[in-house]
C-alpha cells in the first residue's frame, strides 16, 4: 500500500502523481468533490471514503478540486475492507464523443502554436497532426527546435493521447512550404 499527500490549488489547478501500479484507489481525505482521472480517462468526481478498482492496473492519478486543499489518497493491490469503504464500479474506457478538424496551420522556422493548452475543466482524448508540407516537421513543447521534439515526416501523421491537453508547437527548416492540420477528440 502507498499512500500519498497531494495538495490541491483549487480554482481548477490539477496534481498528476503516478504510483506505477496497484488496482485500487481511495481517497482517505479530502473535502468535496475530487475529479480523479486514472490512466489520462475523463475525470470523475469522488469523495472522501470512495474506493475505485482499476483492473488493468493504475499507472498516472491526476485529482483536481476547485478547494485548495490537501487530499491524501491510498494506491494497493487489493481493496482496502475496514467498514469505512463505499465501492464505486470498475472504471470503463471512455471514447471520444466529437472529432473537431482544424484549419491548416502554417509551419514557420520558429516554434508555432498549433493547439492552445485545454482550459480549466476541460478535457481531450487525443489528438492527431497530420504533416501536409514537403519537409519534416517537429512538435513538442512552446521550447520545440529543429532537433527536439517529435518529428513527423512529410505525409505522415502522429497520434498524441497522453498530452493531449497540452498547448503543442510545431517548427520546420523549409518555413513556408509545410502546413500541420490538427484534429482534435474530445
Amino acid at each position: 500500500m502507498s499512500e500519498y499527500s497531494v495538495v490541491l490549488p483549487g480554482a481548477g489547478g490539477a496534481v498528476s502523481i503516478a504510483p506505477g501500479g496497484g488496482k485500487y484507489y481511495r481517497i482517505l481525505s479530502g473535502v468535496g468533490a475530487i475529479d480523479v482521472s486514472v490512466n489520462g480517462r475523463i475525470p470523475t468526481a469522488r469523495a472522501q471514503g470512495e474506493q475505485q478498482h482499476v483492473p488493468e492496473g493504475i499507472g498516472t492519478l491526476r485529482l483536481e478540486s476547485t478547494t485548495a486543499q490537501i487530499v491524501v489518497i491510498t494506491v494497493t493491490d487489493g481493496g482496502l475492507d475496514d467498514g469505512r469503504v463505499t465501492q464505486t464500479a470498475p472504471v470503463e474506457a471512455a471514447q471520444a464523443g466529437t472529432v473537431t478538424d482544424g484549419a491548416p496551420v502554417a509551419v514557420l522556422a520558429a516554434a508555432t502554436l498549433l493547439v492552445a493548452a485545454v482550459g480549466a475543466g476541460g478535457y481531450r482524448f487525443g489528438l492527431r497532426f497530420w504533416n501536409q508540407g514537403t519537409a519534416d516537421v517537429m512538435v513538442g513543447g512552446a521550447g520545440v527546435t529543429l532537433t527536439s521534439g517529435v518529428k513527423i515526416p512529410p505525409g505522415s501523421i502522429w497520434v498524441e493521447e497522453t498530452g493531449a491537453n497540452a498547448a503543442w508547437y510545431a517548427i520546420t527548416a523549409a518555413a513556408g512550404t509545410n502546413s500541420v492540420s490538427v484534429q482534435v477528440l474530445s
